[in-house]
């Protein structure tokens, strides 16, 4: 019984994670359509590192969802190959936000 609680709070967790990446999906491609169509082709590189910027903050948010549900399902169902999983799990996604977030430095020192 307990087990199955714990997967089900986990897939909730890991549902929400989706969808806040699915809706960054789309916001940021209704504000790409958006640039588009009122310039004409005629967007700058600053519109779009923001549009990339805005996109990149939801994917991080909703790995930091994904990472919290592996946690959870670690602390409450340890066993020797979840532990190495969550780390495997947590190094790739450790790697993917530290070049996201040098990317977005990168992207606010050129607004400056």
């Amino acid at each position: 019984m307990a087990e199955q609680l714990v997967d089900w709070i986990t897939l909730i967790i890991k549902i929400i994670g989706g969808a806040v990446i699915l809706f960054g999906m789309i916001e940021s491609s209704y504000h790409f359509i958006k640039k588009l169509s009122h310039k004409l082709h005629k967007y700058n590189v600053r519109e779009l590192d923001e549009i990339r910027l805005e996109f990149g903050r939801y994917i991080l948010l909703g790995l930091e969802f994904f990472i919290a549900a592996d946690v959870f399902q670690t602390i409450f169902l340890p066993s020797w190959s979840e532990l190495g999983q969550l780390a495997l799990i947590v190094a790739i996604r450790t790697v993917l936000s530290y070049f996201l977030n040098y990317e977005f430095k990168i992207i606010e020192e050129r607004k400056s």
